[in-house]
């Protein structure tokens, strides 16, 4: 392929990538919030200063016959009757259809139902928690929209100082999500101050209220703040205690709580812009750096470019430079079976019907460094003068019954990984300079701001929903250079002198080779032209191809089945791991209220359904 083709390719997929990273964010935060078939569509809560809070919750049921009682629950003790601790005494509840029965189950276990039914008071009682206030329809609920309202009576820990009123009250904190919320503060002239929990909530003011507007998704903390002017205190209901300097209090635990989702707003809009900059600056770094001077070569070429050893063309021409595989071994294989330093030979079928490979090193003087290492692993692995690859399947089967893998398989599997994954620098430094370092700098952003949303989350226990896009959008971005670092290197870098046009040669004979119908146009009585294409053929990955042409043609090369079976047989000796009896076994491992910012406020709890 080109590298016009492929810088296309890659920006392709790398647009792909962060097309598909803003897509999930955008689909998650629209997508319904169904739990089971329920959800809550919208919550309104209006809340009087002396106490009084009034509540309504619009239900969407989708599925028939599941849900016969929705309910509202509590942290903080719910009562029947005025008590003398802080609470929250329930004074009205609104069902959403007829005959259906409201209770409330107090914070003592103590069950009242309205209508009475025992036999309904015995199924509430099973089914209902303390600190839980509801309705229960025995019929079921179908599918529809249902709202239900409640009215509460608040007694909540109170702070106070020559100055100023504290409030903190949590309205929720595990429930279902609510895509709509809209919560009213009245008496808004008595009001200094307002903390919302999350920050993210949307306030404004009126002449006499406050307006929330937002939403909470599932289990999220929702809480207001407030701090009131002084002489409203004796018109609050709660249990008030003295604390000195409350408004300072106030202001500092909300700034520390307020400043992770600050700083998760930061990330999320600095990940979508590198998201879309990884693209542009994969692209700065091809023209500035790995565009090649154009050469004019033919797509298809018959002749074998240039005479280099079979493992050098696998290694610096067939995929990226400096990669070496196994089809370099077989290439070099077959070149000293040409040469006459190895002798090939496929053994008899046995009894199982498979057939074994022999190899037998003839002469261990290689040209250069890695064909001498080739012939000495084969001669130094030799029985009876001979490679047998029915010998290590042999052992590779009895190592399945032993605790420890025999010494002499281990060195052979460590030789021929050692043979299939040959790295030499020295000689692709020769031929090209690598652009990959300048790609996995890029790594350094996105792997920025995903350490960054880490260490946000980290910091606060209620901030995750807010730092999850910027993360999922980090991780997106450090793909997006995965992909770039996944080409060859040398897209990003260049080719020295004139080898970009052997490069572009050896990729038009490799072309000529994958084409069974051109090749089968050339003679089969030119027996080194066929040879020569069977060693660099397989070198370049595509030798199979050359095998089935010469088998249509019938080339008459000398011991061309033990030749073309060499990969079939090799592969699986190669590829296959060491298994042992240890191996194989394997193993395995087994709200009180009463505080200052984020969490630390009277109430929580919140709707569900079941």
């Amino acid at each position: 392929m080109s590298e016009e083709r492929q810088i296309i390719l890659l920006l392709i997929l790398v647009s792909a990538v962060g097309v598909g990273g803003v897509a999930a964010v955008t689909l998650a935060y629209r997508m319904p919030s169904l739990n089971g078939g329920v959800s809550i569509a919208g919550y309104e809560a209006v809340l009087y200063l002396n106490g009084t809070l009034h509540e309504s919750y619009v239900y969407d049921v989708e599925a028939p016959g599941r849900y016969r009682m929705f309910y509202r629950t509590w942290d903080a003790p719910l009562v029947r009757r005025e008590e003398d601790f802080t609470s929250i005494l329930c004074v009205g509840i609104e069902p959403p259809v007829e005959g259906a029965y409201i209770y409330v189950k107090d914070y003592t276990g103590d069950l009242w139902v309205n209508p009475y039914d025992e036999g309904v008071r015995w199924e509430i009682m099973e089914l209902a928690y303390p600190n839980e206030a509801g309705v229960f329809y025995p019929k079921y609920y179908a599918p529809g929209s249902y709202r239900v309202g409640y009215t509460f009576i608040l007694y909540p820990p109170i702070e106070y100082d020559d100055e100023a009123v504290h409030l903190n009250l949590k309205l929720a904190s595990e429930h279902l999500a609510y895509r709509d919320v809209k919560i009213t503060i009245m008496d808004a002239g008595k009001v200094e101050a307002v903390y919302l929990h999350p920050p993210t909530l949307k306030v404004r003011r009126g002449e006499d209220r406050i307006i929330v507007e937002g939403e909470s998704p599932e289990d999220q903390l929702l809480e207001v703040e407030l701090l009131l002017k002084r002489d409203v205190l004796p018109e609050v209901r709660g249990f008030p205690s003295r604390v000195e300097h409350v408004a300072m209090k106030t202001r500092i635990a909300n700034l520390l709580y307020s400043v992770p989702y600050h700083a998760a707003k930061v990330l999320r809009y600095a990940s979508y812009m590198v998201l879309a900059a990884i693209p542009a600056l994969l692209l700065t770094l091809y023209v500035s750096y790995g565009r090649e001077r154009s050469s004019t070569v033919p797509k298809y070429l018959s002749y074998v470019p240039s005479g280099r050893k079979p493992w050098l063309v696998n290694l610096v021409f067939k995929g990226d430079i400096g990669d070496f595989d196994e089809d370099g071994l077989y290439a070099t294989l077959l070149d000293l079976q040409r040469m006459g330093k190895v002798k090939i030979k496929v053994k008899e079928p046995g009894r199982g019907g498979g057939s074994g490979l022999l190899i037998q090193v003839l002469d261990t003087r290689g040209d250069d460094d890695y064909e001498e290492r080739v012939l000495r692993f084969f001669a130094e692995h030799s029985s009876g003068g001979f490679f047998d690859t029915d010998e290590v399947k042999a052992l590779l089967e009895e190592a399945k019954e032993m605790d420890y893998p025999p010494r002499r398989l281990r060195d052979i599997k460590r030789g021929l990984d050692a043979l299939t994954s040959y790295r030499n620098k020295r000689v692709s430094s020769i031929f090209a300079f690598s652009g990959r370092g300048r790609v996995a700098r890029l790594l350094l952003i996105p792997g920025s701001l995903l350490a960054l949303g880490l260490l946000v989350t980290i910091s606060s226990s209620h901030i995750w929903r807010e730092t999850w896009p910027a993360m999922l959008l980090s991780f997106m971005g450090l793909l997006q250079v995965g992909v770039g670092l996944a080409f060859p290197s040398t897209l990003f870098g260049r080719w020295k002198g004139d080898y970009y046009k052997e490069k572009m040669e050896w990729d038009a004979f490799r072309n000529m080779l994958s084409d069974l119908a051109r090749i089968e146009r050339y003679a089969p009585q030119d027996l080194s032209m066929w040879g020569e294409w069977l060693i660099y053929g397989t070198a370049l990955g595509v030798g199979d191809k050359v095998a089935e042409a010469m088998r249509r043609l019938k080339v008459e090369i000398p011991n061309l089945e033990d030749l073309t079976m060499l990969p079939v047989i090799m592969h699986p000796v190669i590829s296959t791991p060491i298994v042992t009896k240890s191996s194989a076994s394997g193993g395995g491992f087994g709200s009180t209220g009463g505080g200052f910012g984020g969490g630390g406020g009277f109430g929580g709890g919140g709707a569900g359904a079941r």
